[in-house]
């Protein structure tokens, strides 16, 4: 504990050194001044007089002496009395003399008694220090002491002569009388010396380098006190100063330049040094233009500036004066005038420091340019107008120096010409004209267009009025103004401004008449011209087969294409389709003539079959269309043609007979029978064994003939076994008996079949769908459908807009389908445009006319044009003020438009000069203002000098409440206050108790006193019994802190294992195993043990 005590100490020391030394550089920064020069430590000569006296002495001894430096005095050790003088400081020592001047004014007078013994007694009785007039500055009675090194005066002392006179008593043993056990002394001391720290006074010069002279002067030097030892000059000329006298003279044949002087008083003050700048030589002054050339002429049309030069003092100031001002002002050296400034005669000059003022240089800036005006016919138009008048002109003009040149550039030319200013001109097309002044200056250049032309409008076949059966284009042209084609459809109850000047309307445009007109820029407008259009549809010949069931279509143009049944038709294909049909023949023009047409099945004889001996013959008729038969032309069969074609004679076994066959067929049959021989057979065999169902075979041969005979052997019978069949929806049931012997079998003991078991499934009808019913046998699937029932079409509801019919452009709506939401779409017819007429009236400048504006679009066009008015001028005279020119010209009593004959120049300013003293807070200077329009602007501008606050501390905080700081301004009444924070307690501690193993500490404020005590003990039983409280609420848990540590374990050490087996490392593997054992008793271990351990450490520190 006290180890920590230590530490906090030092900590806390370290902090107060650390805020000691902000505080040293915050609040110590500043330069420390003394008030007066540090002198030297100055003995005076003084005069005294004083007696001895002692027990035993008869009488007392008198001592006195004039101007020493020390008196002496003492028994056994020997004190010397000086006298010192010295200002606010000193530094070494001097003697001075009697009467002598001292040039400082803070004076301090020590008596110098030097150490005492334990014995001695001395005091100063009194202290007089008197002025010149006998005033009494210092008259006071010093208190006693054993050792006197007093202050006789300490102070400030004005200019003069002073008188100090003090006494001095003291008792002491006195080696010159040894027999003498004691003495008084009193000794008088007096002195005199005089104050003279007022330098010699200077005048007719100044402190500054620039106090500036321009004739003769006289510079003078004087001193009140001590009088005035000599004045002292350096002039341009010299390197080092001369006596003069007290005064000195530079007339104005000197030589300029800078002039030096300073001041000694006997004293041996010294002034300080002053100057004069003599100067007599005018400045030079030179305008130049923009490059920096010198203007020789009095005349410029450009940027120009003045500068000026001068060999002495050098410049001070420039000004001017501008073409509308009276007075001069302060012009900044090569500033430009910018050849935009306002025109008229300015005129220059120069100050230098000294106030001499050069000769004034003018120049006359003419840089505005020459106007000029056009006109349509008789009105003032603007520059790209476009007239439709009789005639054009211009005239220009130039209120400064005058016009000296007009210029035109004629419709067509490539250059320009000079004009006669006002000629009319006639000839269509494009002028433009521009005007120079006899300055150069060049008026900006002006278009203006004349035609008064209407545009043409051409066809580019037959003629305006024509019916044409083909397509056209319709072209709009002007010579001047460029032409807008405008066009009315034969549908069309309005015209169309056309976005090109022409437009070609092919003969797939709709039949009728159509209507145009064109306008010009300038608003001409052609005759209304129309043209027809009509194109012939296209003719077909439906051509049909003699048997009326094929059909072709036949067309002679060659312009003309077919579709039939909405396909593409070849020219004069036979169609064999049957049923309704649909031809459309459509030629280039976009022309159509629809046919329609029926077909039936058309029969042709494909194949003929001929009659046979016993069949008819007959042909077979089959539709090219469809491919359905039938067949006709029925012929008898011919009947059999018999021949013998051979004879067969009689064996042992067969008959003989005669072969008849059919000479076209091949048909045989026997007649003319002879019996059979009969055969001549040996004993009988058996060929073949009998089976189930087949008898076996016995055989004897014809010994005659080879042949045999065969006879019959009993079937052996069949040994049937039986397998029965179940009966299904369709097919019966039934048992089948199979042969064991010969796989025969047959089948018997018939059951009906079940029949199907049908569930019904109804389809419900739709808008578009029929509905029906689904019959479906749970047993097979086997499935019909039955009792259709017809859509019942759509259910609509309102319409509804996608998009609105606009004037030209169709719109669309919509209805939608309440049971199905089939969306059904339809067009919306174009709205057609809705003119309203208004009527714009004409103006001086612009024509009339009527406008019509669609009040659903806002597309329009105009007609009815009324020639505008032409301007109604009157004369106009605006006066000019301070800064604005006036004039004197044509203003039109309609709308205004002026132009001007006569520029009055601007009156310029009539200042009057206040001067405004500058303020702690507020600017000074020199205030001008015009006494016409009030205008102002200030020179000679002063900063505000700033607050002069000086400040003391009204209430000083303490350790709790704030302290205040007040300041206020020397030179105004500004005043405000600042809060000084408090200090807040400083505690320390300063008293430790032990009682009972129980400390408790007392901390007190080293400011204030404030104190409090701290308990120990007290703070470390709540952290012990927080301790227990920890432990005592998270005990239970602990468990689950074991197994969720225990798990954690378990994880990594699993996977290391697994890792270990992996790579066949059994030892690792069985270290690890042993690793695992040991961490779940470490974890264990540390959760039992730890709170337990806190607990012990708990109860120790408490």
């Amino acid at each position: 504990m006290k180890i920590k005590t230590k530490k906090a100490k030092f900590f806390l020391l370290s902090a107060l050194f650390a805020i000691c030394m902000c505080f040293g550089f915050l609040f110590g920064g500043g330069e420390v001044t003394a008030s007066a020069a540090t002198t030297p430590y100055y003995t005076m000569p003084f005069d005294y007089t004083g007696t001895y006296s002692a027990y035993g002495m008869q009488q007392a001894v008198t001592v006195s002496d004039t101007n020493v430096t020390s008196y002496s005095f003492g028994q056994y050790t020997k004190r010397t009395m000086a006298l010192k003088l010295y200002g606010t400081s000193y530094s070494g020592s001097a003697t001075a003399t009697k009467g002598q001047y001292f040039t400082f004014n803070s004076v301090n007078i020590i008596a110098d008694v030097g150490i005492a013994t334990s014995g001695t007694q001395s005091r100063i009785t009194s202290v007089r220090l008197t002025n010149a007039s006998g005033t009494a500055i210092v008259n006071s009675t010093a208190a006693s002491g054993k050792s006197l090194s007093a202050t006789l005066y300490s102070g400030t002392l004005a200019d003069g002569s002073y008188t100090l006179t003090y006494t001095w008593y003291a008792s002491d043993y006195m080696a010159s009388y040894p027999n003498y056990t004691s003495k008084q002394t009193t000794i008088t001391f007096t002195t005199a010396f005089k104050i003279d720290a007022t330098a010699p006074t200077v005048s007719g010069a100044s402190t500054s380098t620039t106090y500036y002279k321009t004739s003769a002067f006289t510079v003078t030097a004087s001193d009140s006190t001590s009088g005035l030892e000599n004045l002292y000059v350096k002039t341009p000329s010299t390197s080092s100063y001369s006596a003069v006298g007290s005064s000195k003279t530079v007339s104005a044949s000197d030589v300029n330049g800078l002039y030096c002087f300073y001041a000694k008083d006997k004293a041996g003050n010294q002034s300080s040094t002053y100057y004069v700048y003599f100067d007599n030589t005018k400045p030079t002054g030179v305008i130049k233009n923009a490059s920096g050339t010198t203007l020789t002429g009095s005349y410029t049309n450009s940027a120009f500036s003045y500068t000026a030069s001068d060999g002495q003092s050098g410049i001070s100031y420039l000004q001017y004066k501008t073409p509308s001002s009276s007075s001069w002002a302060t012009y900044t050296s090569g500033t430009q005038i910018a050849a935009s400034a306002t025109n008229g005669t300015y005129q220059f000059r120069a100050v230098d420091k000294a106030g001499n003022i050069s000769e004034t240089k003018s120049i006359y800036l003419d840089s505005v340019n020459p106007v000029g005006v056009l006109y349509s016919g008789t009105s003032a138009v603007s520059s790209g107008t476009k007239s439709t008048a009789s005639y054009i002109k211009y005239v220009g003009s130039d209120a400064a120096s005058g016009l000296n040149t007009v210029y035109v550039k004629m419709p067509n030319a490539s250059g320009y010409t000079t004009y006669t200013n006002g000629t009319q001109l006639t000839t269509n097309g494009t002028y433009s004209f521009y005007c120079v002044d006899k300055a150069g200056n060049s008026s900006s250049t002006v278009t203006i267009s004349l035609d008064n032309i209407a545009p043409t409008v051409s066809l580019s076949k037959g003629n305006w009025g024509d019916t044409l059966s083909d397509g056209f284009t319709v072209s709009a042209s002007d010579n001047i103004g460029g032409a807008t084609l405008y066009y009315k459809m034969p549908s069309s109850s309005n015209f169309v401004q056309s976005t090109t000047t022409s437009i070609t309307f092919p003969k797939t445009y709709e039949d009728g008449t159509y209507q145009f007109y064109a306008t010009d820029g300038y608003g001409n407008r052609s005759a209304t011209y129309s043209v027809s259009l009509y194109v012939a549809p296209p003719t077909a010949q439906i051509v049909r087969a003699s048997n009326g069931n094929q059909v072709c279509v036949i067309w002679t143009d060659n312009n003309c294409s077919g579709t039939l049944n909405g396909e593409s038709y070849v020219n004069g294909t036979w169609i064999k389709a049957e049923g309704d049909h649909t031809f459309v023949l459509k030629n280039d023009a976009n022309r159509s003539t629809t046919y329609n047409f029926s077909i039936d099945h058309y029969y042709v004889k494909t194949t003929t079959v001929e009659p046979t001996c016993t069949a008819d013959g007959y042909s077979i008729y089959k539709c090219d269309n469809c491919g359905d038969t039938y067949n006709a032309d029925f012929v008898d069969a011919l009947g059999h043609n018999y021949i013998v074609t051979k004879v067969v004679d009689s064996t042992c076994t067969a008959e003989g007979y005669s072969v008849y066959t059919c000479s076209r067929c091949g048909a045989t049959f026997n007649d003319d029978v002879v019996s059979a021989n009969g055969h001549d057979f040996s004993g009988w065999y058996i060929v073949k064994d009998s089976t189930c169902l087949e008898t076996g075979t016995r055989r004897r041969d014809c010994i005659s003939c080879g042949a045999y005979e065969t006879e019959e052997v009993g079937a052996k019978g069949h040994d049937y076994v039986a397998t029965i069949t179940e009966p299904t929806c369709l097919e019966q049931g039934y048992t089948t008996h199979v042969c064991s012997r010969c796989d025969d079998t047959y089948v018997n003991t018939y059951v009906n079949a079940k029949g199907h078991k049908y569930v019904a499934k109804v389809t419900e009808a739709t808008c578009t769908d029929r509905g029906y019913t689904t019959q479906t046998c749970s047993a097979c699937g086997n499935s019909y459908i039955e009792n259709y029932v017809n859509a019942h079409g759509h259910d609509y509801g309102a319409w509804k807009i996608t998009t609105s019919a606009s004037c030209t452009e169709n719109g669309l709506r919509y209805k939608t389908c309440a049971t199905c939401n089939y969306k059904y779409n339809e067009a919306i017819p174009a709205l057609g445009h809705s003119y309203e007429p208004e009527v714009i009236e004409p103006t001086c400048v612009d024509k009339g006319y009527t406008t019509h504006i669609c009040s659903r679009c806002g597309t329009g066009y105009n007609d009815t044009f009324v020639d505008a008015l032409g301007h109604d001028y009157q004369l106009k005279r605006v006066e000019p003020t301070c800064t604005e020119e006036g004039f004197i010209g044509q203003c039109c009593a309609r709308c205004s438009d002026t132009y001007k004959t006569q520029i009055l120049k601007a009156n310029g300013h009539d200042y009057v000069e206040t001067y405004i003293e500058v303020t702690c807070t507020e600017e000074g200077c020199v205030l001008h203002t015009c006494l016409v329009c009030q205008y102002e602007y200030r020179t000679n501008i002063v900063s505000p000098s700033g607050h002069s606050l000086e400040t003391n501390v009204r209430l000083a905080s303490t350790c709790v409440d704030n302290g205040e700081r007040y300041y206020a301004c020397s030179r105004c009444d500004y005043e405000k206050v600042d809060v000084i924070p408090a200090r807040g307690h400083n505690y320390e501690l300063v008293d430790e108790k032990n009682a009972d193993g129980m400390i408790t500490r007392r901390y007190a404020c080293s400011h204030c006193g404030d104190y409090y005590d701290q308990d120990v003990g007290a703070q470390y039983e709540r952290v012990s019994n927080y301790v227990e409280y920890l432990f005592d609420e998270y005990s239970p848990y602990m468990i689950w802190v074991f197994l969720a540590t225990a798990g954690v374990w378990s994880i990594a050490m699993g996977v290391a294992m697994i890792i270990a087996h992996k790579n066949e490392d059994k030892a690792k593997a069985k270290k690890m195993l042993v690793n695992y054992g040991i961490g779940l008793v470490v974890i264990f271990a540390l959760l039992v043990a730890v709170p337990y351990l806190v607990r012990g450490i708990a109860f120790l520190v408490s």
